[in-house]
């Protein structure tokens, strides 16, 4: 690879290649073929084409030579161990926001329900999508399991409300910090989301998901919608992969 302007150009390794097509920006963390094949995408997305392996091979293959494992553990101890009273339940919510990201990629039945809604690995990765499978709650400590019950992420007896569920994470425009939670079913046709006031994107007060009080069908129709906003996100991500 050589450096040309703010690119990295080389030989493409997915077509027979006689001129450098392979460009790879380093800034953005993205690569894209202007040859033949015309292939492109990020680290996942590379690693998976070049071994012939899935997202969540990919994600493990990249986290024993990322050094953000080491912060990853860090966040994990946090979660079990952290004690301190100034603790918010909104940095416990960037908490499980990061363990159900994790949590995902470990998931076939979460990737797949993705895949099919054309949800790529990049923006996986970008708007830290997650799956809950249940473990959240045997990770915190009494403070936590209290913090995650007030967010509406723990019921009355301790389980997880948005079990078996692709959680969406709405966050500040501004700090980028998580401060709600959209939720998809893998298998059933229905859609949860964190009551109470948020700052950013449309989240009714108050609404309750348990049978009794439903939000109106106007309220759930634009709730419903979050799924296509991160699908155009993610439309806009490959475009602009595309134009370099």
């Amino acid at each position: 690879m050589k450096k040309k302007g703010r690119q990295l150009w080389g030989l493409c390794p997915f077509h027979e290649d006689t001129e450098p097509s392979f460009a790879v920006d380093e800034r953005k963390g993205l690569w894209n073929c202007l040859g033949k094949c015309g292939e492109g995408g990020d680290a996942f997305s590379f690693v998976m084409k070049a071994d012939g392996i899935g997202f969540a091979e990919a994600f493990a293959l990249l986290q024993e030579i990322e050094p953000q494992r080491r912060r990853d553990a860090e966040e994990d101890k946090q979660l079990t161990t952290d004690n301190r009273p100034q603790t918010t339940a909104l940095e416990y919510l960037e908490k499980a926001v990061s363990y159900y990201h994790k949590s995902l990629v470990k998931n076939e039945k979460a990737i797949a329900y993705l895949q099919s809604r054309g949800i790529t690995p990049e923006a996986v990765r970008v708007f830290r999508l997650g799956y809950v499978d249940g473990t959240l709650r045997g990770r915190v400590n009494p403070d936590g399991r209290r913090s995650l019950e007030s967010l509406g992420l723990l019921n009355e007896k301790g389980n997880e409300t948005m079990y078996g569920s692709v959680v969406f994470p709405l966050v500040d425009a501004g700090t980028n910090q998580a401060v709600g939670l959209y939720a998809r079913h893998t298998e059933k046709q229905q859609h949860l989301y964190l009551s109470g006031k948020r700052r950013g994107l449309f989240n009714p007060a108050g609404a309750k998901r348990d049978g009794r009080d439903r939000p109106d069908r106007e309220r759930d129709r634009r709730f419903g919608s979050v799924v296509d906003r991160h699908q155009e996100c993610d439309l806009c991500l490959r475009r602009e992969r595309s134009d370099g």
